[in-house]
């Protein structure tokens, strides 16, 4: 998974990428498809909320299809790209309280911007995801590009959210480790200079502690970029 700073000295973003339990489901616009691959279960079902019922009694049941009294499972977030069949009046579902990064997002909507993710105990969060940068599946926590929003803020209000996800903003160190403590995340900065020079790193299992231990953050190696020489 991946997560994404944006800092600025004139800007900067900072962004994580997770490498990619509620009961909510969301349909998924794919009538008349009976997916193939990764099945996780198949079995016989009333209706479509019985099917469900089946999915989440299966950890690993990331979307579902119904058709005429048959459920399936899979182990992935069906897409217009997961192989298929043709059949009439099938409907699919994800599970949308499984959505926990925002490459699982990109697999269904391709699209940058404020979108939920849950964390590993099933309570919403609300991010940004950058689905344009490096290939896109990108969770933005900070972004910083002009002074539109105070910066300078102490130890207890880091611990928060603010600012404006649409605009300059911090996530906040308790998200931040909500996401992280959850599964692997690789972290991206991105800088830029007032005089518009651009500069990027990025490093590997990036994690940030709880606030036990002052919210400690770890990495284990830079994998590439420019921005190390700001």
């Amino acid at each position: 998974m991946s997560l994404l700073i944006i800092l600025a000295l004139g800007w900067t973003v900072g962004i994580v990428k997770a490498n990619s339990k509620g009961y909510m489901y969301a349909n998924a616009g794919l009538a008349g498809k009976m997916f193939t691959e990764n099945i996780v279960f198949e079995s016989a079902a009333k209706n479509a909320p019985h099917c469900a019922l089946v999915c989440n009694h299966h950890d690993s049941c990331m979307s579902f299809t119904f058709n005429h009294n048959i459920c399936r499972g899979h182990a992935v977030l069906v897409t217009s790209n997961t192989t298929s069949v043709l059949a009439a009046g099938a409907r699919s579902f994800y599970t949308e309280g499984k959505i926990r990064s925002c490459a699982d997002r990109r697999t269904i909507d391709g699209q940058s911007g404020v979108r939920t993710l849950y964390t590993s105990l099933g309570s919403p969060l609300l991010v940004y995801c950058d689905q344009n940068t490096d290939n896109g599946g990108w969770t933005v926590f900070q972004r910083r590009q002009d002074g539109s929003v105070d910066f300078y803020r102490n130890w207890t209000e880091y611990q928060h959210m603010f600012g404006d996800l649409e605009g300059n903003f911090w996530l906040g160190l308790d998200a931040l480790h909500m996401l992280t403590s959850s599964q692997s995340y690789e972290l991206r900065v991105d800088l830029m200079t007032f005089s518009g020079t651009k500069g990027y790193a990025t490093y590997s299992n990036f994690t940030i502690s709880d606030s036990s231990d002052n919210y400690r953050l770890r990495f284990e190696t830079f994998t590439g970029g420019n921005a190390s020489m700001y």
